[in-house]
C-alpha cells in the first residue's frame, strides 16, 4: 500500500492532535488570523492526513497555504507537519517529505517547492535549507508550569529564581494584565517600547497595525494575554503570551533598557506565568533560543535559558524542490538582494 494523503475535516484534524503542544500556526484556531493576510488560503481547500506506508491510520495531519515569492508560487505548511503520537524518527520524516512532493508535484505542476518544518533538518534527505532567511530556529526554552508556584520556581536555574526574587525587591514598575482594558491609543504606546527593543536587538519590528490586528484578533478568541508593566504611569516593557487550550507560547515581548536594568521583563514573565498556571496551563513555550542553527539568536539564550534547566529541540523548515531551475534562480536572485 504507498504512502497517501487524504483530506481531513478540521473537526477530525483537530481531534487528531488533541493534547499536542504543536505551533499555533498549524493550528484550526489560526485560520481567523491567516484569512486577514495576504494570500494563505489552504490548497485545494482542505487540510491533509498522512498514511505512511501500511498504515491504517493518521500518522501526521498537515495544513499546507499558498504562498508566492518573486511570483513564483510555493506551499507552506507553517509549523507542520504535525505527528499523531510519538516523535518522528529521521526516516518518517524523509518519507512524508518525499511523498509530499510527489503529491503536489502530481496534482499541481504551478509550484515550484514545498516548504515543511523537520525535527531532524540535518538528516532528512531529499530537502534542501529554506530559501529565505526566515529567522527561524531549531530550539527553544519550554516552561513546565504544572502544580504549585513552588515546583514552577524549584524548575528554573539558580540564577532564574534570583533574577526573578530581585526583581519582585527592587522593580519600581507595576505589572498588570491588560488584555481586556487596553484600547487602541493604549497599545500604541506600547508599540514605542517595540520599537526600542528592535533598534536595540537588530530586527526589523512590524508596524502598529500588525500587532494591534494580530493582539485582538487572538484577545476576541479567548487566545491572547497581554501583560504590561509601567512606572509612573508610562509603559517600559509588555509581554503577550497566545493561549490554545493548556498550551501557551510567549508570542511577543519588548521592553525599554530601563525596565531591563530593574529586572521588569523577569516579573513580567514570572507573573504572566503564574496567571496562566492558575488557569491549567501546563506548557509554555518562550519561541526560539540560539543554536548553531541561527547564532544570530544567541542574544536570547541569556534572559530565555533561566527559566528551566534544559532546552528543547524542534522542528525547522526546509524545502522540497519541485521545479529546480526555477528555484536555482530563485536562490540567484536572493543571493543578490541587499
Amino acid at each position: 500500500m504507498p504512502q497517501t494523503f487524504r483530506p481531513v475535516t478540521d473537526e477530525d484534524y483537530a481531534r487528531l492532535i488533541a493534547g499536542s503542544a504543536y505551533p499555533h500556526r498549524a493550528s484550526v484556531e489560526w485560520d481567523d488570523y491567516a484569512a486577514l493576510l495576504p494570500e494563505r488560503a489552504i490548497w485545494r481547500g482542505s487540510r491533509l492526513a498522512y498514511l505512511p506506508d501500511g498504515a491504517t491510520r493518521p500518522r501526521a495531519v498537515i495544513t499546507l497555504r499558498q504562498f508566492h515569492i518573486h511570483a513564483m508560487p510555493f506551499l507552506w505548511a507553517e509549523g507542520g507537519p504535525v505527528w499523531v503520537g510519538a516523535e518522528p524518527s529521521a526516516e518518517e520524516e524523509t518519507a512524508l517529505a518525499a511523498a509530499l512532493g510527489n503529491l503536489v508535484r502530481s496534482e499541481d505542476s504551478a509550484q515550484a517547492f514545498v516548504r515543511l518544518d523537520v525535527l531532524h533538518h540535518e538528516d532528512v534527505t531529499g530537502t534542501v535549507p529554506a530559501c529565505q532567511d526566515l529567522y527561524a530556529h531549531d530550539t527553544t526554552v519550554v516552561i513546565d508550569t504544572t502544580g504549585t508556584e513552588e515546583d514552577l520556581r524549584a524548575r528554573m536555574k539558580k540564577r532564574g529564581r534570583r533574577d526573578v526574587n530581585k526583581a519582585q525587591r527592587e522593580c519600581p514598575a507595576t505589572i498588570a494584565e491588560e488584555t481586556t482594558t487596553i484600547d487602541r491609543a493604549g497599545f500604541d504606546e506600547l508599540i514605542a517600547v517595540m520599537t526600542v527593543t528592535s533598534e536595540r536587538q537588530g530586527f526589523n519590528a512590524h508596524d502598529a497595525d500588525y500587532y494591534w490586528t494580530f493582539f485582538t484578533t487572538f484577545r476576541d478568541k479567548g487566545m491572547a494575554r497581554l501583560f504590561v508593566g509601567r512606572q509612573d504611569g508610562r509603559p517600559v516593557n509588555w509581554g503577550m503570551f497566545i493561549v490554545r487550550d493548556d498550551f501557551a507560547t510567549y508570542e511577543v515581548a519588548a521592553s525599554t533598557e530601563e525596565a531591563r536594568r530593574t529586572g521588569a521583563p523577569d516579573l513580567t514573565l514570572y507573573n504572566g506565568l503564574l496567571a496562566l498556571q492558575a488557569d491549567g496551563v501546563r506548557a509554555v513555550d518562550l519561541v526560539a533560543v540560539g543554536s548553531d542553527y541561527n547564532p544570530a539568536l544567541n542574544t536570547l539564550n541569556r534572559f530565555k535559558t533561566k527559566w528551566t534547566s534544559e532546552t528543547t529541540r524542534v522542528p525547522a523548515p526546509v524545502e522540497v524542490v519541485l521545479k529546480p531551475l526555477r528555484y536555482r534562480v530563485l536562490n540567484w536572485i536572493a543571493a543578490r538582494r541587499p
